[in-house]
């Protein structure tokens, strides 16, 4: 919660009306306004909850808080977590998929070599390891790539969204990188392993 003073509020309120603030200075000295909280939510799903305790406080004469925008906003995230959960899923399964074809592909054209490790006398483990290691590096490679491509789109499409509205306050990716990296290099690990382990288990029979 931001204490503000009706002045500034009508100093927001001039600069909000550009050129056309004149009009409106022969209210300075009799501002219509009243000092106000502006108050952020961290949860918008409470929006209700929050504009009812809110309006029982003595003292408060009116609250402006658009819930109409907050409760399409929640309808829209919802959505948007369907679809996300949905696109991952397909996703996943399709780079484990592509993953799997790829360390088949290079198994094929090292099976003389598999041979004769096998002939030597090699441990299983030996002869899985190079293709285990060939998909984790593929699932990170893509998950790096993946990444910096995430972060070009969410910055070309949040930064009209931002200028757009003053409803609205964009997230930087900058402050959020972190995890976000983190997370996809341990999908692409876990996709890269498990794309080749079920190769292996499927076409190399050691």
């Amino acid at each position: 919660a931001v204490f503000v003073t009706k002045e500034q509020l009508f100093e927001d309120y001039l600069d909000s009306l550009g050129e056309d603030a004149y009009v409106m200075e022969e209210l300075r000295e009799d501002n219509p306004l009243r000092d106000s909280y502006q108050i952020t939510m961290d949860d918008v799903s409470l929006h209700a909850e929050t504009v009812e305790a809110l309006e029982k406080i003595k003292g408060v004469a009116q609250s402006s808080s658009m819930q109409e925008v907050s409760e399409r906003l929640i309808q829209i995230r919802q959505v948007v977590h369907l679809i996300s959960f949905t696109m991952v899923a397909l996703l996943g399964a399709v780079s484990v998929f592509i993953i799997a074809n790829t360390v088949k592909l290079a198994m094929f054209a090292r099976k003389e070599e598999i041979a004769v490790m096998k002939m030597v006398g090699a441990t299983n483990h030996f002869i899985r390891a190079p293709f285990v290691v060939e998909g984790m590096f593929l699932g990170m490679c893509a998950a790096l790539l993946a990444f910096f491509v995430q972060w070009g789109v969410y910055a070309y499409v949040t930064k009209p969204l931002a200028e757009g509205t003053a409803i609205l306050t964009m997230v930087g990716f900058g402050t959020v990188w972190q995890p976000v990296l983190g997370v996809m290099l341990c999908a692409g690990l876990v996709l890269g392993v498990g794309g080749s382990v079920i190769t292996i288990r499927r076409f190399l029979k050691v």
